[in-house]
């Protein structure tokens, strides 16, 4: 357990390092200067010298981006990890998986509470009952520990997106939040990684920030609320990383994940969405997801 705790800390201490770089890079002596912060220019600014030591992954014409369209198991998902494009999301979907697997593997053992009492409604009995016959299919080999898995992030490339999206919460210094919010817009216009872009959105939406391309969008009643703006695009993000992964149709592995109480064989996870959502709010949230589309592709220009 020490051994484990001491790993996380030195990934926390890389990965603050990296932003504490990259944010000399930007407030320097041309601080005055307007300047457009990208990841790659912070780094260009520093000179070789100075620049971290970087093992980069060897290109591979086998590597391709995940999809969970195709995956119906945790032994399927560790094996198309292997040659996955972005190996800093595959250990995210590994890690993510594992803690599924491990709750459903104490859920089997232990009924809750409500469960014993009578207290659950027949909807929330058929989606239990879901949820246990999904996940005895998924788990369906021995897998690594969720904690093992997380130790795994210090092996990344440090320019990894999901690393860098990672720790950008535990930022405290003004001069590396101040780079971090830099990262985190251009994570969530160019990233592939669908995790990575999802926890830069959580960081500038919880520091009180609008996403940028939610301009223009009007806002649904109670939007001046900032939990209820928080929800909403993050909705949005959600949705958008549904489209990029997959697994969000009928038996998806993201539907049963986050379908709660309205599982079932035949619910997607827009589904879910509909009835756990206002309409206007499910509306504003397909819009931001037009809009951010529509920004990533211009980047790529």
């Amino acid at each position: 357990m020490q051994t484990r705790r001491l790993a996380l800390l030195l990934l926390a201490a890389l990965v603050v390092g990296i932003f504490l770089w990259r944010a000399r890079a930007v407030t320097g002596a041309e601080a005055n200067a307007p300047v457009v912060v990208t990841r790659s220019s912070a780094q260009s600014t520093v000179s070789a010298a100075d620049q971290p030591r970087v093992v980069t992954p060897q290109a591979s014409p086998l590597r391709h981006e995940l999809s969970f369209d195709s995956i119906t198991s945790i032994s399927q998902l560790q094996h198309e990890a292997t040659t996955s494009d972005q190996p800093g999301q595959a250990l995210e979907y590994l890690r993510v998986a594992a803690t599924y697997c491990e709750y459903r593997a104490l859920d089997a053992r232990y009924k809750t509470h409500r469960e014993k009492t009578g207290q659950m409604s027949p909807r929330e009995l058929r989606s239990l009952a879901y949820q246990r016959a999904f996940g005895k299919r998924f788990c369906n080999v021995r897998f690594e520990d969720s904690g093992t898995l997380a130790e795994k992030f210090m092996s990344l490339d440090s320019e990894d997106d999901m690393l860098q999206a990672l720790f950008l919460g535990s930022l405290d210094d003004a001069e590396a939040a101040s780079a971090g919010v830099a990262v985190a817009h251009q994570l969530i216009r160019e990233s592939k990684a669908p995790d990575a872009i999802a926890r830069s959105a959580q960081f500038l939406l919880l520091r009180g920030d609008y996403l940028p391309q939610a301009q223009g969008i009007p806002a649904p009643p109670g939007m001046d609320n900032l939990q209820a703006r928080f929800d909403a695009q993050m909705l949005a993000i959600s949705m958008l990383g549904c489209e990029m992964r997959g697994g969000c149709g009928p038996g998806g592995f993201h539907t049963a994940l986050n379908c709660g109480r309205y599982c079932s064989p035949t619910v997607s996870l827009n589904d879910v969405w509909r009835k756990s959502t206002s309409p206007q709010t499910f509306a504003y949230a397909r819009a931001l997801v037009a809009a951010l589309k529509a920004d990533r592709a211009s980047a790529r220009h």
